[in-house]
C-alpha cells in the first residue's frame, strides 16, 4: 500500500471514530453544567470537521481499492487502469482540489444519462478543437453508459502537475506524444472530405493531427485548457494552461483515420 493510501486509511478511521467521541464528550459537558447552546455549537463544528476529513480520505481510498480490484481480476493491463495506477496520487490531489474549490459539487462527476455534462461545449467534426476558459474546471470526471449502465465509458483528467505557460505545455505534450508512439499508440486525424472543408481548414487536408491517439479499442484525446483570463493585446503564448486527456472507446468516432502520418516527431 502506498504511503498516501496508508495515511488516508488512518485519517479515515480516526476521524470516523472521533465523530462518536465528539458526541459523547458533548453529553459529558452538558452533565457537568456547561452552557447547552455553546456545547451544541462546538459539537456540531467538531463533527462536521471530522466528517470532512473522513470524506476527503475516502476519495483516495476508494480510488486505491478500485485500482487494486481491477488489477486482481486481471484488468491491470487496460490503459485506463494503468494510467490510474501510475497517477494515483495526482488523481487524488486533483479530486481534493476540486472538492475544496467546489464544496457543493462532487469531485468526481458521474453523468449517467450517456451524455457528457459539458457536451454543449464540444465541437464535432473535422474543424478545429474547442477552447475553454474556465479556471474552476480543474478536476477529474467520469462518464458512464446509457440507460443506467455503470461501466465507465469516458475518463477526463488534467495531467500537467500545475498551471504552466503555453511553450512549456507544448513541450510537455510533445513528450507525452513521443511516449505514446513508443508504447505502440497510433496517431489519428480527420480527413477533409470536400474542397469546402479544405477552405475552412485554411488549405489543410487534415485536422486534429497529434491530438487523437488509439491503442486497441481505446481512444486518447489531448485537450489544452487555459486557466486564466485572456487579456486584450497580450503577446502570443501568454497565459497559464493545463493539459487534459480524454479516454474513451475508439469506435465512438468513425470519421477518425489512424495512420503514422497523423503526427510528425
Amino acid at each position: 500500500m502506498k504511503a498516501l493510501a496508508k495515511f488516508e486509511a488512518v485519517a479515515a478511521i480516526v476521524s470516523f471514530a472521533l465523530i462518536f467521541v465528539c458526541g459523547l464528550l458533548g453529553q459529558v459537558a452538558l452533565r457537568a453544567g456547561a452552557d447547552q447552546k455553546t456545547v451544541e455549537t462546538l459539537v456540531k463544528c467538531a463533527i462536521l470537521l471530522c466528517f470532512f476529513i473522513f470524506g476527503m480520505s475516502s476519495i483516495g481510498l476508494m480510488l486505491h481499492i478500485f485500482i487494486g480490484l481491477q488489477i486482481r481480476i486481471g484488468n491491470g493491463a487496460l490503459p485506463m487502469v494503468r494510467f490510474l495506477a501510475d497517477h494515483e496520487t495526482g488523481v487524488t490531489l486533483a479530486s481534493w482540489i476540486s472538492v475544496a474549490r467546489n464544496p457543493h459539487r462532487s469531485a468526481l462527476h458521474v453523468e449517467r444519462r450517456g451524455r457528457p455534462a459539458n457536451a454543449d461545449r464540444r465541437r464535432k467534426g473535422p474543424v478545429g478543437g474547442r477552447h475553454r476558459n474556465d479556471a474552476r474546471r480543474r478536476q477529474a470526471a467520469l462518464e458512464t453508459g446509457k440507460g443506467g449502465d455503470p461501466h465507465i465509458v469516458v475518463l477526463n483528467i488534467g495531467i500537467t502537475p500545475r498551471k504552466i505557460p503555453k511553450p512549456e505545455l507544448e513541450a510537455f505534450q510533445r513528450g507525452r506524444q513521443e511516449q505514446l508512439l513508443a508504447d505502440g499508440w497510433m496517431p489519428g486525424h480527420y480527413l477533409a472530405k470536400s474542397e469546402e472543408t479544405v477552405r475552412l481548414l485554411s488549405g489543410k487536408r487534415t485536422a486534429g493531427d497529434g491530438r487523437y491517439w488509439a491503442n486497441g479499442n481505446t481512444l486518447l484525446i489531448f485537450e489544452i485548457n487555459r486557466m486564466d483570463e485572456e487579456k486584450r493585446g497580450e503577446p502570443p503564448g501568454s497565459g497559464e494552461y493545463i493539459l487534459y486527456i480524454h479516454l474513451r472507446p475508439k469506435g465512438g468516432d468513425p470519421d477518425l483515420v489512424f495512420e503514422r502520418s497523423a503526427w510528425a516527431k
